[in-house]
């Protein structure tokens, strides 16, 4: 199919009506300040502007096969040129990390369900009681730009379907998504014991999920991925109360 040119523009400027205040990286600025983490593993580093918001002394450990930083790290870091998959088979994150568990993660990768469920399912295997997780994407526009297969120059894929499947099988963990612009920003913290049946789980969840599809009411979006609105002090608060202590 030959791909479908839209302005991306028009697609910024809607979003910064759908979903007023501060942009995902403003949020991701936040989260780092609030979380302080010992440790930060990103999954998509891309040009390295999120990944440059780790500061000291935060270890920052950066997942990408095709990196090409133009934001100069502030902290102790690594970037492995890696795809996800390799990465956690072939590495031991442990020891990249300096720390038996992730304090906190990005997963920005691949704008796909499936790879972003794995790469999930990869961290979660990481995860302590504090530890938080932010996941791009989560809050598309349309069906269009919300589709696994690109049609647009602004395209967020399918990765909402992320929330909605951990909402539905993990209801041990708290999951919503901050309706932060462009393409709004998924949280999921209350962690506990790892689910121990993602390798017999997840062959299903992606046929299950492969074919949902997203309306284009944005109400009815927004309720689907349990957005909520872009106030910072009441996701600090929501996210502290899933802290033990």
């Amino acid at each position: 199919m030959q791909k479908q040119i839209v302005d991306p523009h028009g697609y910024i400027e809607l979003a910064s009506r759908l979903m007023p205040g501060e942009d995902y990286l403003h949020t991701l600025r936040r989260l780092h300040e609030f979380l302080k983490p010992a440790n930060y593993l990103e999954i998509g580093v891309n040009t390295g502007k999120s990944f440059a918001l780790a500061s000291p002394p935060t270890i920052a450990i950066g997942i990408d096969p095709e990196p090409n930083l133009r934001w100069p790290p502030r902290t102790k870091y690594a970037i492995h040129k890696l795809t996800s998959d390799e990465y956690f088979l072939n590495r031991d994150c442990r020891k990249d990390i300096e720390s038996s568990t992730i304090d906190f993660a990005f997963i920005d990768g691949l704008h796909v369900f499936e790879q972003a469920l794995r790469d999930f399912i990869n961290i979660e295997k990481f995860a302590g009681p504090r530890t938080v997780v932010a996941i791009h994407d989560c809050l598309p526009i349309d069906s269009i730009s919300a589709s696994p297969v690109r049609s647009t120059v602004f395209w967020s894929g399918d990765v909402w379907k992320i929330v909605i499947c951990l909402r539905e099988t993990r209801p041990d963990l708290d999951v919503f998504t901050i309706a932060s612009p462009p393409t709004g920003l998924a949280i999921v913290a209350g962690f506990g014991e790892p689910h121990s049946g993602w390798a017999e789980d997840f062959p299903a969840l992606a046929e299950r999920f492969r074919n949902v599809e997203l309306g284009d009411d944005h109400d009815s979006i927004r309720e689907s991925v349990a957005a909520v609105p872009n106030h910072w002090l009441d996701v600090a608060d929501r996210i502290r109360s899933r802290f033990p202590g």
